[in-house]
């Protein structure tokens, strides 16, 4: 397998987006987010994901086509950077309920957030 490499680059701002797991192996972060180690573990969490299902690009077809698909990825990635981060729980849950067309408000997306919380 190959080693994980972390890219500071504009690149993920075009997408509206701070960092971006474009494969398996590689993260592009936009460069004043490069030291933030919270959100370099939600994009790992995407490189596992991405991993567990053999082929990067059936990943990404899911991701980009199936709400449920991308409300689960999100919602895993988001629970790791909240539990790094548990101050930042209104942002995280403001960006999950408008970033990433998953028809939820930010109070769904704070109840989906803190979810595994209560259960544990």
């Amino acid at each position: 397998m190959q080693r994980m490499k972390v890219i500071a680059s504009s690149i993920p701002a075009w997408f509206g987006a701070q960092a971006l797991t474009v494969c398996p192996w590689l993260i592009l972060v936009v460069p004043q987010r490069a030291a933030d180690a919270a959100l370099i573990a939600h994009e790992e969490v995407h490189a596992r994901q991405q991993r567990a299902t053999g082929w990067f690009a059936w990943w990404w077809w899911r991701y980009l086509t199936d709400e449920a698909f991308r409300l689960d990825a999100e919602l895993e990635a988001y629970r790791v950077q909240l539990a790094m981060q548990p101050h930042r729980l209104e942002a995280f849950a403001t960006a999950l309920a408008t970033i990433y067309r998953l028809d939820i408000t930010p109070d769904e997306a704070r109840a989906l957030l803190t979810e595994q919380k209560e259960h544990e």
